[in-house]
């Protein structure tokens, strides 16, 4: 395999509602957290770990989160994994955070 790749594709559930608002280019952006679950078995039991994902969508595909998205549907995102640094205003301690930029949102269920 040559070359790298930055893709993800993960399947999840929507947490909470999707934040809108425009950037300072006048360009829609939507943000939203999804939550995965992996399951797996152990001689304790079957454990089942959670993960929240951040994902931020632009444009036209941001304006169709907005509208479509509520919390507890199942959807595919796709795109790309984006890490930044952050400084918390409060302590001054600066985190790695990781984001998905969506380039590709699908509803998995109906409403």
């Amino acid at each position: 395999m040559s070359g790298h790749h930055n893709r993800v594709i993960l399947v999840g559930q929507i947490l909470g509602e999707v934040e809108l608002h425009l950037d300072e280019r006048e360009e829609m952006v939507a943000h939203f957290t999804l939550i995965t679950e992996l399951k797996f078995k152990k001689k304790s039991g079957v454990i089942r770990e959670s993960a929240e994902h951040r994902v931020v969508a632009w444009g036209e595909l941001a304006r169709l989160c907005g509208t479509n998205l509520v919390e507890g549907r199942l959807v595919l995102v796709e795109g790309r994994l984006r890490s930044y640094l952050t400084e918390d205003p409060r302590n001054g301690c600066r985190y790695l955070c990781f984001e998905i930029r969506a380039e590709q949102v699908r509803i998995l269920d109906e409403p």
